[in-house]
């Protein structure tokens, strides 16, 4: 029985562990291990799993995209007829923004100083264009034109990305780029980009003198020349509203272009002259008119803005050159002619030799220029430059010297009339004065101060010598 017993366990064991076996490898039986990670103490042990190491997100960085190419209308100008479709300008230059702009984003992990860089390329896309107008924005073209109209291209601008860049959504034709049915909304002396204009006959006004823009202004100054040009349309009779010459005159009466030249001076310092284009009515053949009022002015005011300086140090003798305009600003004055006078007047027209003479007025360091008469008139002309500001750029400087003596204080100063003329008429004053001031203050400060019609400088007797 002991050997009968063991060789029963020795075949049971061995049942049960092909019994094991056999479930194993059916996939009846699995086996799970579990291993707990290590978890770090602060210290310098390693860790089998890091739970403090946390990723670090930054923000992203790059460049939106910038235009390439411009938005454009052409050609700049369009003529039709009365009541007829405007015509679409043949070439529309869609803007171009730069195609590659890419963004970039790095996560780092502070734990194992290893990193991640994500990277995105944002770029716009541009819609085809379309036109807005006064009355109805975003609106085509009207059927026909029968009184002013304008409008501007635009284009809708959409980003692949507004997160990093916001879509600059609808973006208009830049510059003079707007279209109207009147001339006198915007200039129509740009080529490639600027207006494209008409009115209900075709009648364009463009000033001679490129600045200031537009040149479709219907504002100019004394003496300034316009061109008027009505397109096909035949036998035009050009008519001034006064011909005496005070209200301009006209280069020819007849044929589809005039130049309408402005008065040589403007009563009450501002009036308005009426170019008016006679014809029958294309369709109609009615007796029809197309006026153009214009507002022309006089020169007003004299500014200065300062070009050099010369000055010597330890000395209260100060000089400033100074650029001359002539105002308002909005217009050009390229046909007349200014002097300051040595002579106040007596009456207008002022002439020279009139009155009591310019003379500067001067005490302390300055006293030596007491009484020192104001120098010989002399007659400087304008250029065709005109400043957003200070008007009209004359063609020569003006020269300011304050003559000093010692390193006292002392003051000095002048008031000095003004004239001007337009295409050799007669002479006439400006409203105003031209102020020239000086001082010293003498010490401790040694401060100089030098002004005139809005140029200034100011310095020390002692600073180095200028220039």
């Amino acid at each position: 029985m002991k050997n009968t017993s063991k060789y029963l366990q020795r075949n049971i064991s061995l049942f049960a562990f092909f019994s094991l076996l056999a479930l194993f490898l059916s996939g009846s039986l699995f086996f799970s291990i579990s291993i707990k990670a290590q978890q770090g103490d602060g210290g310098g042990g390693a860790n089998i799993e890091n739970t403090n190491c946390t990723p670090v997100t930054n923000g992203w960085y790059g460049t939106c995209p910038t235009i390439i190419t411009n938005f454009s209308v052409s050609p700049p100008i369009v003529y039709d007829r009365w009541k007829t479709a405007p015509t679409m300008p043949t070439n529309i230059i869609l803007p171009v923004y730069s195609p590659t702009n890419l963004f970039t984003q790095v996560i780092t992990f502070p734990c194992t100083g290893e990193a991640v860089t994500n990277t995105e390329n944002v770029t716009y896309s541009v819609s085809g264009f379309g036109w807005t107008n006064f009355s109805a924005p975003y609106t085509n073209f009207p059927a026909v034109v029968t009184n002013s109209f304008t409008a501007q291209a635009y284009v809708v601008v959409k980003s692949s990305d507004t997160n990093l860049c916001p879509s600059p959504g609808v973006v208009f034709c830049s510059g003079d780029d707007a279209m109207s049915t009147s001339a006198t909304f915007a200039a129509n002396d740009a080529s490639g980009s600027g207006v494209t204009t008409w009115d209900p006959y075709g009648l364009q006004h463009q000033c001679r003198n490129i600045q200031p823009s537009p040149r479709s202004r219907t504002t100019v100054g004394v003496g300034e020349p316009v061109t008027l040009t009505l397109h096909n349309i035949p036998n035009v009779t050009w008519i001034l509203d006064v011909t005496d010459g005070s209200h301009g005159t006209l280069d020819t009466t007849s044929g589809n272009t005039t130049t309408w030249t402005a008065p040589n001076y403007a009563v009450n310092n501002s009036m308005t002259c009426t170019v008016t284009a006679q014809f029958n009515d294309p369709n109609t053949g009615a007796p029809t008119t197309d006026p153009v009022v214009f507002t022309v002015l006089n020169p007003m005011v004299v500014n200065m803005t300062k070009k050099a300086i010369f000055h010597t140090s330890g000395s209260t003798t100060l000089e400033m050159i100074c650029n001359i305009y002539i105002a308002p600003a909005n217009v050009n004055f390229l046909a007349v002619v200014t002097e300051e006078e040595d002579h106040y007047p007596y009456h207008l027209p002022m002439q020279p030799g009139d009155g009591t003479p310019v003379a500067f007025m001067g005490s302390g360091c300055y006293s030596g220029n007491n009484g020192q008469i104001h120098g010989t008139p002399t007659e400087v002309g304008c250029t065709s430059t005109v400043d957003a500001t200070s008007g009209t750029l004359c063609a020569s400087t003006d020269d300011c010297l304050h003559q000093g003596s010692g390193l006292t204080a002392g003051s000095i100063g002048i008031s000095i009339p003004c004239q001007w003329k337009c295409n050799g008429s007669a002479w006439n004053q400006f409203p105003g004065y031209s102020i020239q001031l000086g001082s010293s203050d003498g010490p401790p400060g040694y401060g100089l101060v030098i002004s005139k019609c809005g140029a200034n400088y100011s310095c020390k007797a002692t600073d180095p010598t200028v220039p």
